[in-house]
């Protein structure tokens, strides 16, 4: 490969990587000067929530009892948020995929070293709805946990490997059964080139190891860490996983977070750490994230006895945003 291939293949993969991404190795000169023989010094500009997503994140309060009709009303933009996310798929460049900025959210970045040049816009799923597939609770045409709604990563394996050269690490909080997530994680990562080399797993409830061992795929035994234990927020004890992503972490590692542990208050306060720690921040490349909040469309699922309203919620995910941390729906 040509040194100038190999340096636009780096500056596309930092793009999609989020601030997370950019900033962890944007403070590692000697990692960015290995990967590439230039000064591309990429910094976060500022995130732009689509016209969809503005919109809910405006009338939170007043679409919080109607949640389906207003999804209802705009079946024109989930068609294209959907068909846009197939089309990808298909192609495999994001170069080659139209994203509706109408539709999809993005991330503007600057190149430092071309201060010159217009910012380069990096799209996302929208934070609309019930924060997961706009089929799922309202027309049930999707199972409540379908996830083909999520923008992966917008890259190449190949490229994020040239991003991040070094271990590849899954945090999972609020694991449940192997086949909950892990499994969906292992396979969707897997699809586009990126075996995690660690994997950290925490679950309350009660499993039966011998019933959850069995149901463990075997290339991902041996590097599976499984705790059937709870988390709680007592973060100076080494052994709680945010301090272990810290402790485990070296330039160049791609960290991957889950967090779903049933728990509103427990999951505020986890955001929170990482929302104010820099280098939590830095570190993690993307977050996964079921927030529970009270609404009617959802009370099957989560109760009816949250504080969290879906307005706090919708504010929560662009202040998370607008930090420069690529944060999904997770359902």
């Amino acid at each position: 490969m040509q040194p100038g291939a190999v340096v636009l293949g780096i500056l596309v993969a930092l793009l999609a990587q989020g601030a997370a991404g950019v900033r962890h190795l944007g403070d590692s000169p000697q990692h960015l000067a290995a990967a590439a023989h230039c000064g591309v010094e990429l910094q976060f500009h500022e995130y732009l929530p689509s016209a969809w997503e503005a919109f809910w994140l405006t009338h939170g309060s007043s679409l919080q009892h109607r949640v389906c009709e207003s999804m209802l009303e705009d079946e024109d933009k989930t068609s294209k948020w959907l068909n846009t996310i197939e089309h990808f798929k298909t192609v495999g460049d994001v170069q080659k995929v139209s994203w509706d900025p109408a539709v999809f959210s993005k991330y503007t970045y600057k190149n430092k070293c071309k201060p010159h040049d217009p910012p380069i816009e990096v799209f996302i799923e929208p934070a609309v709805g019930v924060l997961r597939h706009p089929h799922a609770a309202c027309t049930q045409k999707v199972e409540i946990q379908e996830r083909s709604y999520i923008v992966l990563s917008g890259l190449s394996g190949a490229t994020l490997k040239d991003v991040y050269p070094g271990r590849k690490y899954l945090f999972d909080l609020g694991t449940n059964a192997y086949h909950s997530s892990l499994d969906w994680f292992d396979k969707a990562y897997g699809g586009i080139g990126i075996e995690f080399d660690d994997v950290y797993a925490w679950e309350l409830a009660h499993m039966d190891p011998k019933a959850y061992w069995a149901s463990v795929t075997e290339t991902m035994v041996e590097k599976l860490h499984f705790y059937n234990i709870g988390i709680d927020n007592d973060t100076t004890k080494a052994s709680h996983p945010l301090n272990i992503m810290k402790s485990i972490y070296r330039p160049g590692d791609l960290i991957i977070v889950k967090l779903d542990i049933d728990n509103e208050e427990l999951e505020s306060f986890i955001l929170k750490e990482i929302e104010t720690d820099p280098h939590l921040a830095a570190i993690i490349s993307d977050i996964f994230v079921e927030m529970h909040f009270d609404s009617p469309v959802m009370n099957a699922w989560f109760g009816n006895k949250l504080k969290q309203k879906l307005a706090d919620v919708l504010k929560f995910f662009h202040t998370f945003r607008s930090l420069g941390i690529r944060m999904h729906p997770w359902p």
